[in-house]
């Protein structure tokens, strides 16, 4: 019954908890430990076998009573929390707040090596939210439910049992045991042998503190494995072309689960995310016209694109995105990625180029044939067998039989510039063009951590301070030619995984926290790429 939480409403919400009360298996408190994290909001604990529910009172007492959740002014560097606000005022997002608690808790009680059950978080706020239908997503995204404009809230009970014969009974007294053994209001984020025996390597005083929530439950966990497996059922191309006697092998992308999120979830790309939306809003829209009336006049929509922009930029993610959300959305047949360069279109026999074009095309069918770094294709040598290829996609594209797949292009901006100045009827062929701008330092750091969220790593303090000061040094000295964007970031953090690695090996006594805390001496700078020096004039 604890799942049925999101289902419902602001007027059957009390109704619900009343309900939960006369359940055997449930065991509910008012924990009043957490209420510090909350903003001293009032914080409850729903509880059963397998499920735990935290519950956020939030009572705000503003003069308009209009609050709004900004989250696309959320910044790493100088603004961590996403904000509410009304007029001039602010303050934290009371969402976040609940989050933070609960990924600080699980880490907590996954390093105490005790079973953590799947976690909810439920919001019920007196405020009335005006932008909720922007944010939605976000809190559903966070496995938060928020209840808002409800009224009288400061004076309404929750009813609780506290029933110790309940299932649920053992996880709210492990919580209180192991998380909060003095029932404080607030807990150490380090276990207490954090520092292990004299002998090992001590962390600095003002290491006390982790920079990143990175402990998810162990179904989400299991769930991210799942996000890039075949959906049941469906054949996708095995990634190998036969022309005659030669064999080209080329990378096939599934489709994603939950392309939506992903896309959400990418740092920066907000002109990208709008752009994409609008085109499956208006494919959507000539879907359903063509449905109530076959003889309608349809918009005319190419999904063919150019991607322009440098390694590193996400390319070839939001690419991945894209054939997934076109899939999800009924435009495309089944949402894979094919990807291909010059070499594999080049790479046979001479003289198969047309057979290889073909060949890609119906691979990609139902899906996206991505060419990296296109503009490769239109080579110096008047003879270049490159030359013959991007014509051939623009006949066959012209084939009207031909709507269920979309080709993008992607290179460089300058270097796309030029192709589309050779080949003029590029433009009409592929009119949706997506400019990927460097990151900037702050995107960074927010791919930072997502990237060792990954892998549930925690930076100490100090270690935080130290890498954004090595990656700080890299990006002023970047060369705007060479630099790798998210690709920097993925070798940097490579480099730091391996001394983690290297000095983690070493320890006496290792566990759980210290193998997933990076350290200070875990981060030294690696090698910036510069401009290559060219012989000749």
């Amino acid at each position: 019954m604890l799942r049925q939480f999101p289902y419902q409403t602001n007027d059957s919400i009390f109704e619900f908890f009343a309900k939960l009360k006369e359940l055997p298996n449930v065991c509910s408190a008012r924990m009043n430990m957490l209420d510090s994290y909350c903003n001293q909001s009032k914080v409850y604990m729903f509880a059963s076998a397998s499920h735990i529910v935290f519950v956020s009172v939030d009572t705000n007492k503003c003069d308009t009573n209009e609050w709004a959740e900004d989250i696309s002014e959320e910044k790493i560097s100088d603004s961590p929390a996403p904000m509410y606000s009304w007029g001039d005022a602010k303050r934290v997002s009371p969402v976040w707040c609940m989050k933070k608690m609960v990924n600080e808790i699980k880490w907590v009680w996954a390093n105490n090596e005790t079973s953590c059950p799947k976690i909810s978080c439920v919001l019920l706020t007196d405020s009335h939210i005006c932008n909720a239908s922007m944010v939605c997503r976000e809190w559903e995204s966070q496995h938060v439910t928020v209840f808002f404009n409800l009224k009288d809230l400061e004076n309404r009970d929750i009813p609780l049992n506290n029933n110790k014969e309940a299932s649920g009974f053992l996880y709210m007294k492990t919580l209180v045991d192991t998380i909060f053994p003095e029932y404080s209001p607030a807990f150490a984020i380090v276990p207490k042998d954090v520092h292990g025996s004299d002998d090992d390597e001590k962390l600095d005083e003002d290491d006390d503190e982790l920079v990143g929530d990175f402990a998810d439950d162990f179904e989400d966990f299991m769930d991210s494995l799942d996000d890039d497996e075949e959906d049941e059922g469906e054949a996708y191309p095995s990634g190998v072309v036969r022309l005659g006697p030669s064999t080209v092998k080329v990378q096939v992308l599934n489709p994603m689960q939950n392309p939506r999120l992903e896309l959400d979830k990418l740092i920066g790309c907000k002109g990208i995310k709008e752009r994409i939306d609008s085109l499956i809003v208006l494919n959507q829209y000539n879907q359903m016209v063509q449905k109530m009336d076959p003889a309608a006049k349809l918009h005319n929509i190419s999904l063919h694109s150019i991607f322009v922009g440098k390694p590193g930029t996400g390319k070839t993610t939001v690419c991945k995105i894209y054939g997934s959300l076109l899939k999800e959305a009924g435009v495309l047949s089944k949402g894979h990625v094919v990807v291909a360069n010059r070499s594999v279109f080049i790479g046979g026999v001479w003289g198969d180029e047309e057979k290889m074009v073909r060949a890609l095309i119906n691979m990609a069918q139902g899906g996206v044939l991505m060419i990296d770094e296109a503009y490769q294709l239109n080579g110096n040598h008047s003879q270049d067998p490159g030359k013959l290829v991007i014509p051939l996609f623009m006949d066959l594209l012209a084939d009207e039989n031909q709507r269920d797949i979309a080709v993008v292009l992607c290179g460089y901006k300058k270097e796309m510039g030029k192709l589309l100045e050779l080949n003029p009827g590029l433009n009409s062929r592929f009119p949706n063009t997506f400019d990927f701008p460097d990151f900037s330092f702050e995107e960074l750091l927010a791919i930072t951590l997502q990237r060792v969220k990954e892998y549930h790593y925690r930076f100490t303090r100090s270690a935080w301070v130290k890498y954004q000061s090595v990656l700080k040094a890299a990006y002023q000295m970047r060369d705007p030619q060479t630099w790798g964007n998210a690709r920097f970031v993925a070798n940097l953090l490579d480099h730091i995984y391996l001394l983690h690695a290297k000095r983690c090996v070493r320890l006496k006594n290792p566990n759980i926290s210290r193998l997933m805390m990076i350290t200070v001496s875990d981060i030294e700078p690696i090698e910036v790429p510069t401009p290559k020096n060219h012989i000749g004039f």
